[in-house]
Protein backbone atom coordinates (compact mmCIF):
# COMPACT_ATOMS: atom_id res chain seq x y z
CA UNK A 1 0.00 0.00 0.00
CA UNK A 2 1.15 3.25 -0.75
CA UNK A 3 2.27 5.48 2.17
CA UNK A 4 2.83 8.97 1.61
CA UNK A 5 5.91 9.12 3.63
CA UNK A 6 7.51 6.86 1.82
CA UNK A 7 6.73 8.59 -1.37
CA UNK A 8 7.90 11.81 -0.14
CA UNK A 9 11.24 9.78 1.04
CA UNK A 10 11.71 8.17 -2.14
CA UNK A 11 11.51 11.78 -4.09
CA UNK A 12 13.84 13.11 -1.73
CA UNK A 13 16.82 10.55 -2.30
CA UNK A 14 16.27 10.38 -6.28
CA UNK A 15 16.94 14.57 -6.23
CA UNK A 16 19.84 13.97 -4.14
CA UNK A 17 20.76 11.26 -6.65
CA UNK A 18 21.03 7.84 -5.28
CA UNK A 19 19.69 4.79 -7.36
CA UNK A 20 16.93 3.67 -7.47
CA UNK A 21 17.87 0.26 -6.10
CA UNK A 22 19.76 1.67 -3.22
CA UNK A 23 16.81 3.40 -1.75
CA UNK A 24 14.38 0.52 -2.29
CA UNK A 25 17.17 -1.96 -0.59
CA UNK A 26 17.15 1.22 2.34
CA UNK A 27 13.76 0.69 3.14
CA UNK A 28 13.49 -3.08 3.22
CA UNK A 29 16.21 -3.17 5.54
CA UNK A 30 14.62 -0.80 7.67
CA UNK A 31 12.17 -3.18 7.58
CA UNK A 32 9.26 -1.81 5.80
CA UNK A 33 6.95 -4.41 3.95
CA UNK A 34 7.80 -5.13 0.58
CA UNK A 35 4.29 -4.13 -0.99
CA UNK A 36 4.49 -0.76 0.93
CA UNK A 37 8.00 0.18 -0.61
CA UNK A 38 6.76 -1.49 -3.90
CA UNK A 39 3.88 0.71 -3.97
CA UNK A 40 5.07 3.84 -2.72
CA UNK A 41 8.49 4.01 -4.82
CA UNK A 42 6.03 3.49 -8.22
CA UNK A 43 4.15 6.98 -7.21
CA UNK A 44 7.74 8.65 -6.48
CA UNK A 45 8.97 7.49 -9.08
CA UNK A 46 8.60 9.95 -12.58
CA UNK A 47 8.24 8.52 -15.88
CA UNK A 48 10.33 5.50 -17.46
CA UNK A 49 12.37 7.57 -19.43
CA UNK A 50 13.15 10.46 -16.67
CA UNK A 51 13.36 7.05 -13.62
CA UNK A 52 16.23 5.61 -16.35
CA UNK A 53 18.07 9.03 -16.24
CA UNK A 54 17.35 9.28 -12.89
CA UNK A 55 19.05 5.85 -12.01
CA UNK A 56 21.87 6.02 -14.79
CA UNK A 57 22.44 10.06 -13.43
CA UNK A 58 26.24 10.38 -11.90
CA UNK A 59 26.07 10.65 -8.55
CA UNK A 60 26.16 13.80 -6.76
CA UNK A 61 28.23 13.94 -3.60
CA UNK A 62 29.73 10.36 -3.29
CA UNK A 63 30.67 10.01 0.06
CA UNK A 64 27.64 11.99 1.69
CA UNK A 65 26.07 9.36 4.04
CA UNK A 66 22.05 9.32 3.47
CA UNK A 67 19.73 8.50 6.50
CA UNK A 68 16.36 6.67 5.77
CA UNK A 69 14.95 7.09 9.57
CA UNK A 70 16.44 10.85 10.07
CA UNK A 71 15.21 11.73 6.44
CA UNK A 72 11.63 10.72 7.39
CA UNK A 73 12.08 12.51 10.15
CA UNK A 74 12.11 11.36 14.14
CA UNK A 75 14.69 9.51 16.19
CA UNK A 76 15.89 5.95 15.53
CA UNK A 77 14.55 5.12 18.94
CA UNK A 78 10.80 6.07 17.60
CA UNK A 79 10.91 5.95 13.82
CA UNK A 80 9.46 2.99 12.02
CA UNK A 81 12.26 2.99 10.00
CA UNK A 82 13.97 2.19 13.24
CA UNK A 83 13.40 -1.71 13.58
CA UNK A 84 15.51 -4.65 12.13
CA UNK A 85 19.09 -3.47 11.62
CA UNK A 86 18.41 -0.01 9.95
CA UNK A 87 20.46 1.54 13.27
CA UNK A 88 23.43 -0.65 12.33
CA UNK A 89 23.19 0.19 8.96
CA UNK A 90 24.87 3.47 7.24
CA UNK A 91 23.58 4.45 4.08
CA UNK A 92 26.14 6.38 1.33
CA UNK A 93 25.12 7.65 -2.05
CA UNK A 94 26.15 4.46 -4.03
CA UNK A 95 24.06 2.63 -1.65
CA UNK A 96 24.06 0.80 1.59
CA UNK A 97 27.28 -0.36 3.55
CA UNK A 98 28.56 -1.97 6.53
CA UNK A 99 31.30 -0.17 8.14
CA UNK A 100 34.70 -1.45 6.29
CA UNK A 101 36.75 -1.21 9.50
CA UNK A 102 34.16 -3.25 11.99
CA UNK A 103 33.72 -5.65 9.50
CA UNK A 104 37.49 -6.29 8.50
CA UNK A 105 38.55 -6.54 12.61
CA UNK A 106 35.50 -9.09 12.81
CA UNK A 107 36.60 -11.16 9.86
CA UNK A 108 40.03 -11.01 11.48
CA UNK A 109 39.20 -12.23 14.55
CA UNK A 110 36.90 -15.48 12.95
CA UNK A 111 39.80 -16.33 10.43
CA UNK A 112 41.96 -16.41 13.82
CA UNK A 113 39.37 -18.08 15.22
CA UNK A 114 38.83 -20.96 12.53
CA UNK A 115 42.98 -21.18 12.29
CA UNK A 116 43.10 -22.36 16.13
CA UNK A 117 39.60 -24.63 15.36
CA UNK A 118 41.38 -26.64 13.14
CA UNK A 119 44.85 -26.62 14.72
CA UNK A 120 42.93 -28.35 17.50
CA UNK A 121 41.25 -30.62 15.00
CA UNK A 122 44.49 -31.59 13.05
CA UNK A 123 45.83 -32.50 17.12
CA UNK A 124 43.16 -34.43 17.95
CA UNK A 125 42.70 -36.43 14.55
CA UNK A 126 46.47 -37.05 14.92
CA UNK A 127 46.03 -38.05 18.50
CA UNK A 128 43.45 -40.69 17.65
CA UNK A 129 45.39 -41.75 14.36
CA UNK A 130 48.50 -42.89 16.67
CA UNK A 131 46.38 -44.40 19.62
CA UNK A 132 44.27 -46.84 17.27
CA UNK A 133 47.54 -47.89 15.17
CA UNK A 134 48.72 -48.40 18.58
CA UNK A 135 45.44 -50.42 19.66
CA UNK A 136 46.05 -52.17 15.89
CA UNK A 137 49.50 -53.10 16.62
CA UNK A 138 48.61 -54.53 20.10
CA UNK A 139 45.34 -56.23 18.88
CA UNK A 140 47.83 -57.96 15.51
CA UNK A 141 49.98 -59.02 18.03
CA UNK A 142 47.70 -60.65 20.61
CA UNK A 143 46.18 -62.42 17.46
CA UNK A 144 49.80 -63.69 16.57
CA UNK A 145 50.38 -64.98 19.92
CA UNK A 146 46.22 -66.67 19.81
CA UNK A 147 46.63 -68.02 16.13
CA UNK A 148 50.12 -70.04 17.35
CA UNK A 149 48.75 -71.31 20.78
CA UNK A 150 45.72 -72.40 18.93
CA UNK A 151 48.06 -74.01 16.33
CA UNK A 152 49.66 -75.73 19.21
CA UNK A 153 46.26 -77.29 20.46
CA UNK A 154 45.33 -78.52 17.31
CA UNK A 155 48.85 -80.45 17.04
CA UNK A 156 47.83 -81.72 20.97
CA UNK A 157 44.52 -82.73 19.94
CA UNK A 158 45.83 -84.36 16.31
CA UNK A 159 48.05 -86.46 18.69
CA UNK A 160 45.41 -87.07 21.48
CA UNK A 161 43.15 -88.13 18.48
CA UNK A 162 46.09 -90.71 16.98
CA UNK A 163 47.00 -91.89 20.44
CA UNK A 164 43.43 -92.89 20.89
CA UNK A 165 43.15 -94.70 17.91
CA UNK A 166 46.19 -96.53 18.53
CA UNK A 167 44.43 -97.45 22.63
CA UNK A 168 41.12 -98.83 20.88
CA UNK A 169 43.05 -100.94 18.31
CA UNK A 170 45.17 -101.82 20.94
CA UNK A 171 42.20 -103.05 23.29
CA UNK A 172 40.68 -104.53 20.33
CA UNK A 173 43.61 -107.18 19.73
CA UNK A 174 43.33 -107.73 23.50
CA UNK A 175 40.27 -108.32 23.70
CA UNK A 176 40.57 -111.11 20.43
CA UNK A 177 43.22 -112.28 22.29
CA UNK A 178 41.51 -113.02 25.47
CA UNK A 179 39.09 -114.76 23.85
CA UNK A 180 41.40 -116.70 21.68
CA UNK A 181 42.98 -117.33 25.19
CA UNK A 182 39.53 -118.48 26.58
CA UNK A 183 38.71 -120.51 24.07
CA UNK A 184 42.52 -122.52 24.46
CA UNK A 185 41.69 -122.64 28.35
CA UNK A 186 37.99 -124.20 27.91
CA UNK A 187 40.39 -126.96 25.69
CA UNK A 188 41.25 -128.18 29.72
CA UNK A 189 38.03 -127.55 31.50
CA UNK A 190 36.80 -131.05 32.83
CA UNK A 191 33.27 -131.74 30.66
CA UNK A 192 30.92 -134.95 30.38
CA UNK A 193 30.86 -135.33 26.83
CA UNK A 194 32.48 -133.58 23.92
CA UNK A 195 31.94 -129.95 23.33
CA UNK A 196 31.97 -127.71 20.36
CA UNK A 197 34.86 -125.13 20.50
CA UNK A 198 36.09 -122.64 17.81
CA UNK A 199 39.76 -122.31 17.77
CA UNK A 200 42.60 -120.24 15.76
CA UNK A 201 46.21 -120.77 15.00
CA UNK A 202 48.67 -121.70 12.31
CA UNK A 203 48.18 -125.01 10.63
CA UNK A 204 50.55 -126.99 9.84
CA UNK A 205 50.81 -131.02 8.71
CA UNK A 206 53.22 -133.87 10.03
CA UNK A 207 52.87 -136.90 9.93
CA UNK A 208 50.08 -137.48 11.94
CA UNK A 209 48.43 -135.34 9.51
CA UNK A 210 47.63 -131.42 10.35
CA UNK A 211 48.08 -129.65 13.43
CA UNK A 212 46.93 -126.43 14.80
CA UNK A 213 49.01 -124.32 16.84
CA UNK A 214 47.22 -121.52 18.69
CA UNK A 215 49.07 -117.67 19.85
CA UNK A 216 49.60 -119.19 22.83
CA UNK A 217 51.77 -122.53 21.57
CA UNK A 218 48.57 -124.92 22.46
CA UNK A 219 49.07 -127.35 19.93
CA UNK A 220 45.82 -129.06 18.30
CA UNK A 221 45.51 -132.23 16.15
CA UNK A 222 43.42 -132.40 13.08
CA UNK A 223 41.53 -135.80 14.26
CA UNK A 224 40.06 -136.07 10.86
CA UNK A 225 42.63 -135.21 8.89
CA UNK A 226 42.07 -138.42 6.07
CA UNK A 227 38.78 -137.23 5.73
CA UNK A 228 39.00 -136.11 1.57
CA UNK A 229 36.55 -132.91 2.21
CA UNK A 230 38.90 -131.88 5.21
CA UNK A 231 42.24 -132.56 3.61
CA UNK A 232 41.11 -130.35 0.56
CA UNK A 233 39.83 -127.54 2.40
CA UNK A 234 43.14 -127.60 4.80
CA UNK A 235 46.05 -128.43 2.20
CA UNK A 236 46.38 -124.84 1.23
CA UNK A 237 46.46 -123.14 4.33
CA UNK A 238 49.25 -124.93 5.51
CA UNK A 239 51.12 -122.26 7.14
CA UNK A 240 48.17 -119.58 7.73
CA UNK A 241 46.14 -118.27 10.52
CA UNK A 242 43.27 -120.25 10.17
CA UNK A 243 40.39 -120.71 12.32
CA UNK A 244 39.05 -124.09 12.87
CA UNK A 245 35.62 -125.63 14.66
CA UNK A 246 34.40 -128.44 15.67
CA UNK A 247 33.81 -131.17 18.31
CA UNK A 248 36.28 -131.61 21.34
CA UNK A 249 36.81 -134.09 24.26
CA UNK A 250 37.46 -132.42 27.75
CA UNK A 251 41.52 -133.68 28.31
CA UNK A 252 42.70 -134.92 25.13
CA UNK A 253 44.26 -132.33 22.49
CA UNK A 254 42.31 -133.43 19.70
CA UNK A 255 39.49 -131.69 17.73
CA UNK A 256 37.28 -133.03 15.13
CA UNK A 257 36.85 -130.19 12.38
CA UNK A 258 33.48 -129.12 11.04
CA UNK A 259 33.95 -125.62 9.49
CA UNK A 260 37.11 -123.76 8.56
CA UNK A 261 37.09 -120.09 8.72
CA UNK A 262 33.45 -120.41 9.51
CA UNK A 263 32.62 -122.79 5.89
CA UNK A 264 31.59 -126.57 5.95
CA UNK A 265 35.04 -128.63 4.96
CA UNK A 266 34.92 -128.67 0.58
CA UNK A 267 33.24 -125.31 0.23
CA UNK A 268 34.97 -123.83 -3.03
CA UNK A 269 35.55 -120.57 -1.10
CA UNK A 270 36.99 -122.13 1.96
CA UNK A 271 40.64 -122.24 1.06
CA UNK A 272 40.56 -118.72 -0.44
CA UNK A 273 39.63 -117.09 2.46
CA UNK A 274 42.29 -117.82 5.49
CA UNK A 275 42.48 -115.34 8.78
CA UNK A 276 44.68 -112.68 9.35
CA UNK A 277 47.55 -113.23 11.59
CA UNK A 278 46.52 -111.73 14.93
CA UNK A 279 48.56 -109.22 15.75
CA UNK A 280 48.17 -109.25 19.34
CA UNK A 281 50.92 -110.10 21.86
CA UNK A 282 51.33 -113.42 22.87
CA UNK A 283 51.01 -114.23 26.13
Amino acid sequence: MQNQQLVDYVKQQIQGGVAIDAIKKALLDAGWPAQDVEDSMKAATPASGTAAAVTTQPIVAAQKKIDPVAALGGSPETHPLSSGASSKTTFFADGPHVAASQEHSWGRVATGVMGVIIVLLLAIIGYMYYSLNGKVATVSGQNASSASETQGLQAQLTKIAQDKTDLTNQIQGLTADNQALMSEVGLFVPQATSTTVTIKGTLATTSMGYVLTTPHMIVLTVKNSKDAKVDVTLKPLVGKMTELTGTHKSGVLEITVTAVNGMAPGAASTSTAPLATSSAPQL
